[in-house]
């Protein structure tokens, strides 16, 4: 994922995503505050819950709420995805719902920094 801030003010942010692949499939994330997305261009699917149909946003499912503790993951099924995306100020750590609990985010991913390196590599994930 591409993300340009468009603004930060207190704790609010506003940014353009531009969703170039599917989420990590291990697990479903939350985030840490509320938030809304508008999908300017393309399609994703919204996976809530491993059991359940995915939910399809983009056309006329153009917004999508969600609360903060929502686990979810993102499936692109073809090209870039286009966001607007505004998160409400934070109040909670974020993580990702393992078959053992919920993981701290610094306990999933992976520790190099990509904008110091140009890579990423695969983290703990839910070992």
């Amino acid at each position: 994922m591409l993300r340009w801030h468009l603004l930060r003010w207190r704790g609010w942010q506003l940014a353009l995503h531009k969703i170039c692949r599917s989420d990590d499939d291990r697990a479903l994330h939350d985030h840490v505050g509320d938030n809304i997305t508008l999908v300017l261009r393309g399609v994703y699917l919204e996976v809530l819950h491993e059991n359940q149909p995915r939910k399809y946003r983009g056309g006329v499912t153009r917004f999508a709420f969600r609360k903060a503790e929502t686990p979810h993951r993102i499936e692109v099924p073809f090209g870039p995805v286009w966001t607007l995306w505004l998160r409400w100020p934070p109040r909670r750590e974020w993580g990702f719902h393992c078959p053992k609990g919920w993981r701290h985010w610094k306990d999933f991913v992976a520790e190099a920094d990509i904008y110091k390196s140009g890579t990423s590599t695969i983290g703990k994930g839910c070992d």
